[in-house]
């Protein structure tokens, strides 16, 4: 490939883009994956509930945005979560799943 390079940009703090304050989204966020679509942003990214693997499960989320800050979470309804179907959940793993139980059986929710 002729006249490509990789230029790194100095980061520049634009605030908060997504505080994780739905009950879902557990207690921490990793794997997070950016696209670009058109003008539109979109982020997948999984979650865990807590920092240990005792009743492990996680959830890719799904977001967007048109400047990346803020992000937008849009209802899906793809997936029941605490009593509701209004959340941005593209995939779901849950505790009594075959993967809790075997640890290395199956596995669907992972990042890209």
């Amino acid at each position: 490939m002729t006249g490509a390079r990789l230029e790194l940009h100095h980061p520049q703090s634009a605030g908060v883009a997504l505080k994780l304050n739905k009950p879902w989204e557990g207690g921490f966020s990793l794997y997070g994956s950016v696209l670009k679509d058109g003008n539109k942003y979109q982020m997948y990214n999984r979650d865990l509930p807590q920092t240990e693997h005792r009743g492990y499960y996680n959830n890719v989320r799904y977001t967007e945005s048109q400047d990346r800050v803020p992000w937008t979470r849009p209802d899906l309804g793809k997936y029941e979560l605490h009593d509701k179907l209004a959340n941005h959940v593209i995939l779901k793993k849950e505790p009594d799943s075959k993967y809790v139980q075997s640890k290395v059986e199956e596995w669907v929710c992972h990042n890209f």
